[in-house]
């Protein structure tokens, strides 16, 4: 998946690498409004890319949609790389 990537709703933006940091970020944010949802990272305890929502944030099914298919692209991409 190339970033940035927007849907009807979100927009994923990959943060800069940090130093160090082997797996991406990815910030969610609302299309109109531009303010941050959450972020997509590696959950080192579970070896996968998960959801971090942020404080008092609500989603439709729709919005969840787009960040499990945002998931499930950067989980193949990683399998591909290996």
């Amino acid at each position: 998946m190339n970033f940035p990537h927007e849907t009807k709703y979100l927009r994923f933006e990959e943060v800069p690498p940090q130093k160090g940091r082997k797996t991406l970020v990815i910030v969610v944010r609302n299309i109109r409004s531009g303010v941050s949802l959450g972020t997509i990272s590696w959950y080192g305890s579970w070896r996968s890319y998960v959801f971090f929502p942020g404080a008092q944030t609500v989603f439709s099914s729709d919005c969840l949609a787009d960040i499990q298919a945002c998931i499930t692209a950067l989980m193949a991409e990683r399998k591909e790389s290996r």
